[in-house]
């Protein structure tokens, strides 16, 4: 229960566009999965993309903060694209 409060808590410090992506992507869900099983997460990373930006295990292993990081340098290498559906929902491309 204590990390779910503490989940809770860095997904409402999120900036704005953060919000809105993980809101689209995943309804600000940390452990969601596509009906696919491909995407994981708060932004959906496919395990390749999770890999690819030097993350252990996968999207469901990592906190929050974790997957922050981890769509952080994902949009530093790949911009708002990374996500293209709902950053272009949410006005970021």
């Amino acid at each position: 229960m204590m990390m779910a409060l503490i989940q809770e808590k860095n997904m409402e410090q999120l900036p704005k566009e953060w919000k809105a992506i993980a809101m689209c992507e995943s309804t600000m869900n940390p452990q969601a999965v596509s009906p696919s099983g491909k995407y994981m997460g708060l932004f959906q990373f496919s395990q390749e993309s999770w890999t690819f930006v030097g993350m252990p295990g996968t999207p469901l292993d990592a906190t929050v903060n974790e997957q922050f990081a981890a769509a952080r340098v994902l949009k530093a290498i790949q911009g708002w694209k990374a996500w293209p559906v709902c950053s272009k929902k949410a006005g970021l491309i």
